[in-house]
């Protein structure tokens, strides 16, 4: 199975996304690692955000994050693998 690279799920998923789009108001994750980087820009750009009272992320379990739980399946062959 293939390893979650953290440096490369930032700089390849959640800041060109960022760019392109803009912050989210929230986001949602599981409580695994791949996504700490995102979580830390959340916060620190959480005054940016369009509703600000809302916390920057939910950290849920994976059974109750299957939307993004189906997703990792596709992210993991375009960052880890050459396309």
């Amino acid at each position: 199975m293939p390893v979650k690279n953290n440096v490369l799920i930032y700089e390849n998923i959640y800041r060109s996304a960022v760019v392109q789009y803009g912050v989210w108001d929230q986001i949602r994750v599981d409580h695994g690692t791949e996504f700490y980087l995102s979580l830390y820009t959340q916060e620190k750009l959480s005054t940016y955000r369009t509703n600000s009272r809302r916390a920057p992320f939910i950290q849920t379990t994976s059974k109750q994050n299957h939307p993004a739980e189906r997703k990792w399946v596709e992210f993991n062959t375009r960052v880890n693998y050459p396309i």
